[in-house]
């Protein structure tokens, strides 16, 4: 009953946020396909990551992380209300675009409050913190060998 809720809560203020936008919705969506050209592609996937990031925001959390990466996060983190949430918004990524387990795949692993939030599930390759310390190089002393000079 909360996943649904939840969606029902999402679906408001996404509605709420397009219907604000809706003229330059509709103009950034349809540009692209009147006039195509790669740099308007792309502006219209990033008008749409805006939103749905904006919407995370307005549901407590982190400015740089989508509402999918956030249903994955609570999903792996064991939330029954983000596990019904995440079957269906896989289901509509994968109606929409074939994508299969969105809301797993949108996580960004290398993000530092993804770090804090979730701990690294098995198969994903943990990016390494970047260090200011410069390590030397290793040196090998060559041992002559008998005999040789």
């Amino acid at each position: 009953m909360k996943s649904i809720a939840f969606l029902i809560a999402i679906l408001f203020v996404w509605t709420g946020l397009a219907y604000t936008v809706w003229e330059l919705q509709l103009f950034v969506t349809l540009l692209p396909w009147i006039i195509p050209h790669p740099k308007l592609k792309k502006l219209r996937y990033q008008f749409w990551i805006w939103q749905d990031q904006g919407v995370n925001v307005l549901f407590g959390g982190h400015a740089d992380e989508t509402v999918s990466s956030r249903v994955g996060v609570l999903y792996l983190n064991g939330s029954k209300t983000a596990a019904g949430v995440r079957a269906v918004v896989d289901f509509i990524f994968y109606i929409a675009l074939q994508q299969k387990n969105h809301c797993v795949e949108s996580i960004e692993w290398d993000e530092q409050h993804q770090k804090e939030e979730i701990a690294m599930p098995a198969g994903k390759k943990k990016i390494p913190p970047k260090t200011t310390e410069k390590t030397p190089p290793k040196t090998t002393k060559k041992t002559p060998q008998k005999g040789t000079k």
